[in-house]
């Protein structure tokens, strides 16, 4: 059987080589017509170079929406079912930042694996650092 996501689980995953005890928080799931649970994420414990950031290294990433199949690809273990959710402080800026485009139908999702998003956003902040 599948996982089913609910907002508040905590998962660990299978992280990249630089990356610590990485894990995502279910943060809230949605259902779309077309890609099925939408799955937004906020994922802890990860490594990404960021100039931006005090220390140079991003530790954590409040948001990032994923299908279920990426998720379902990346996690292990769950941890805990009474975790973070989409409206708790620290992580509803984020959260409302992509759902209302995404509502209006101008922001989409990752269907790439968790480890490819955390890449692809390590290779944008040196891009621009």
């Amino acid at each position: 059987m599948a996982i089913q996501f609910e907002p508040g689980q905590v998962w660990r995953v299978l992280a990249r080589p630089q990356d610590g005890d990485a894990h995502v928080a279910v943060l809230d799931v949605i259902n779309d017509g077309e890609l099925g649970q939408i799955c937004s994420i906020a994922v802890t414990g990860i490594n990404i170079r960021n100039a931006f950031v005090e220390g140079g290294v991003q530790t954590q990433l409040p948001h990032a929406p994923v299908t279920a199949e990426v998720l379902r690809a990346a996690v292990t273990e769950l941890v805990e079912s009474d975790g973070p959710t989409a409206e708790m402080p620290g992580f509803s800026e984020a959260y409302h930042q992509w759902r209302e485009p995404y509502d209006a139908g101008e922001a989409g999702v990752f269907t790439i694996s968790l480890n490819e998003i955390l890449d692809v956003i390590e290779q944008a902040a040196a891009a621009h650092g």
